[in-house]
């Protein structure tokens, strides 16, 4: 709930910004069809609307990325897709503020076309913000405050079936052929505890036991293992040589 807010509060400033901004650079010929007041009314809503739009479609679709490779072109099937609601909101909107726009308005595809563009924009610009704060999340440890718990010592029992490690925020989840446990600690110190069994970090978010991969696909620049349990496990261009040195890879 805490960070659906701070979601939320961060959605509504980049909002803020992005209408005031557009307000006063009047894009599209904006500035020529009404004073700064209407312009700004204009932009704050079609910014607020589309923070909704594109932001709820990005978070959906970045759910689906924990442990993968960016998606990049479901993200811009998405935009493409947010962006009709987007583009009739404000069609809709400029046609009431200024009715005298009724005989020259833009036809429906290049509105379209100019909703995009910005949507992509703001898409493309959210994004990155959000895989930096995932980034610095899966780099960190848990606060000072927090001990482990007594379940984690459980999960890391018989560490010769563990298959995979994964980071999932602050947490580990312990991969196995049948089935999965999560405990709270750094990837860092969950590897230490696999001391002895012979493994690779493949991903800044993964580490792979070497007998669990039952399959290597794609190429150096996109490439992912498959484990024996079904999983698939992104391997990062830079572990692509690591795991070339330790007899991973066929030549």
């Amino acid at each position: 709930m805490k960070r659906d807010r701070k979601f939320y509060l961060r959605a509504g400033v980049l909002a803020s910004c992005g209408g005031l901004a557009l307000a006063l650079l009047g894009p599209f010929g904006t500035y020529l069809n009404g004073p700064f007041p209407e312009r700004l009314l204009f932009w704050m809503t079609t910014c607020c609307a589309g923070v909704l739009l594109y932001g709820f479609t990005a978070r959906v679709l970045m759910q689906r990325w924990r442990g993968r490779v960016v998606d990049w072109l479901s993200l811009f099937l998405g935009a493409l897709l947010a962006s009709v609601p987007e583009a009739w909101i404000s069609r809709a909107l400029a046609l009431h503020l200024w009715p005298q726009l009724e005989a020259n308005v833009p036809a429906w595809p290049v509105w379209y076309g100019q909703t995009t563009i910005l949507g992509c924009l703001y898409t493309l610009i959210g994004v990155q913000w959000a895989l930096r704060q995932r980034r610095a999340a899966d780099a960190g440890t848990p606060p000072a405050r927090t001990t482990l718990p007594e379940p984690a010592e459980g999960a890391f029992a018989d560490p010769g079936t563990i298959v995979a490690l994964q980071i999932e925020d602050h947490y580990v989840r312990v991969h196995r052929a049948a089935g999965s446990q999560i405990v709270l600690m750094p990837l860092k110190r969950a590897i230490a505890v696999m001391d002895g069994i012979e493994g690779l970090q493949t991903h800044r978010s993964w580490w792979v036991a070497r007998t669990a991969v039952a399959e290597v696909q794609g190429t150096p620049r996109s490439m992912q293992l498959r484990l024996v349990n079904g999983l698939q496990v992104p391997v990062a261009r830079s572990a692509v040589i690591t795991l070339r040195s330790a007899g991973w890879l066929a030549d």
